[in-house]
């Protein structure tokens, strides 16, 4: 039986979908005994000694941002996971090390697509991620080049010059609008979509 440490966040549908691939392949009959955390916090030094002490054999990881308690697991001696990398931080000589990760332009292009089969809209409109990410700007840049391709220049929230609210509010409507991601990370976010 092989014991894999599994360090990942369930809140979020990407989050939820990663773990439901990881339990389908337990399922379909791989021997895995998994030991899950759910916050980086909960891996001090000595859970982390305590999990290797008792044996392991592998680690899959899904972090929001690469802590210390995420880099030391790139330094033990076992093949490391990684579903996505959000601070491009992945270690660079690890041997055994895996880096899953989205296509973000390739999704950004789809959500064009999207929008363009669905009917004719007066305004096209990104959502950046509240903070700045490299994975957000790749599905801004794939939704722009497509869009550009039909002769559309999407508009770009900006929330540095203007609460999100009323920039939904200003937008011709019909609108399309592409979120860069399905978390609400702030209040303004909660409470701008809120009053729609």
């Amino acid at each position: 039986m092989k014991k894999v440490l599994v360090l990942s966040t369930i809140n979020g549908i990407a989050g939820r979908n990663g773990l439901t691939g990881i339990f389908d392949y337990v399922n379909a009959g791989h021997d895995w005994s998994i030991r899950f955390l759910q916050n980086p916090d909960d891996l001090g030094a000595s859970v982390l000694e305590g999990i290797v002490r008792d044996g392991l054999d592998g680690v899959v990881v899904s972090p929001r941002t690469v802590t210390a308690q995420i880099r030391r697991l790139f330094d033990l001696p076992v093949p490391v996971v990684m579903i996505h990398d959000p601070d491009e931080a992945r270690p660079r000589r690890k041997r055994a090390f895996a880096l899953l990760k989205n296509d973000d332009r390739a999704v950004g292009r789809l959500a064009a697509d999207y929008f363009l089969a669905k009917a004719k809209f007066r305004a096209y409109a990104f959502l950046p991620t509240p903070s700045h990410t490299k994975w957000s700007d790749e599905r801004r840049e794939g939704f722009s080049e497509r869009l550009k391709g039909k002769g559309i220049t999407p508009v770009l929230w900006q929330p540095e010059k203007m609460g999100l609210h009323d920039f939904l509010k200003a937008l011709p409507k019909p609108a399309a609008v592409f979120g860069a991601t399905d978390l609400e990370r702030s209040e303004e976010h909660t409470s701008a979509l809120q009053s729609r």
